[in-house]
């Protein structure tokens, strides 16, 4: 509830938001108290945007952060763009930017492995360890996922452990390891319910319907994807919408209710049209052909 609340009031907002951002770049950089307001802004800002699946207009704004960082002048200039960049980077994979986004991040990391900035080193190994799961680089990925949980639990960051179990429990069921897999995510979705991160639930149940169906325990599989389905739209977010449509498509096909299946996935790419994600859009595309 707190997150949909915190949501709300940002898109409320958002438009202020948008224009003191802008306005704090016209500024001269050594202005008091500027690079940590920006700092603090940048969380919450970038949360509204990848939990509304805004990534065009959120690597836009990213982006010309950077440019007015470019290049930093002291210690704190260069953590504030390495931070950004690490953020740019994920939006602009979660566009289909793969290779721009994986390079961002790994910059981003470099840059802040020695700042003591220990949450945005683990940010940037769970997003590098769902990088290379994506690309079935199943070894890198896990290097990067048992980084960020062992750098999460030594401090006390309870966000960033949650995500990486999240992503090691996607991995795992692709390696058909569906016991370990569930207990990642099992061990996520708890920690995620500790935290009131509904938003973060959403993911685990997914992957939690993923090894039902894959398991034939076709009703639980679809009771976690209309789960996870109502936290989405509930929350606004159109990518997690558009997962949770694509996963019951393919529930469907597996039922052989082609109708279902070709109703859903035409929903699924509508979404992805509108958030301009081309790699997932082949893939329904793809997926529409076999119907």
């Amino acid at each position: 509830g707190r997150q949909i609340e915190a949501l709300e009031a940002i898109q409320a907002e958002i438009e202020n938001i948008r224009m003191s951002w802008q306005y704090a770049q016209t500024l001269d950089r050594q202005t008091a108290g500027l690079i940590p307001l920006l700092g603090n802004a940048l969380d919450a800002l970038f949360h509204f945007y990848n939990m509304r699946s805004l990534f065009r207009e959120g690597m836009t704004i990213l982006h010309q952060a950077m440019t007015w960082l470019s290049p930093p002048t002291n210690e704190a200039e260069r953590i504030l763009q390495a931070r950004l960049r690490a953020r740019y980077g994920w939006m602009a994979f979660l566009l289909g930017q793969r290779d721009e986004g994986e390079t961002a991040l790994h910059d981003s990391l470099a840059a802040l492995q020695a700042s003591g900035h220990s949450e945005d080193v683990i940010f940037c190994h769970n997003y590098l360890g769902a990088i290379a799961y994506f690309r079935q680089d199943f070894e890198r990925a896990k290097a990067h996922l048992t980084q960020a949980m062992s750098l999460a639990r030594a401090a006390g960051d309870v966000h960033g452990e949650a995500i990486g179990l999240n992503i090691m429990g996607g991995l795992h069921i692709d390696l058909a390891d569906f016991e370990q897999a569930e207990t990642f995510l099992r061990s996520s979705l708890s920690l995620k319910r500790q935290n009131g991160d509904l938003w973060g639930e959403a993911f685990s149940l997914e992957h939690l319907g993923r090894i039902e169906m894959i398991t034939t325990r076709l009703h639980e599989a679809e009771s976690h994807f209309r789960e996870s389905l109502d936290i989405r739209r509930r929350m606004g977010d159109r990518r997690g919408e558009a997962l949770c449509l694509q996963q019951l498509g393919d529930l469907a096909r597996q039922q052989g209710d082609a109708e279902t299946a070709v109703s859903l996935y035409t929903d699924c790419l509508s979404i992805f049209e509108e958030i301009g994600d081309a790699q997932a859009i082949a893939a329904v595309r793809r997926q529409l052909m076999h119907e």
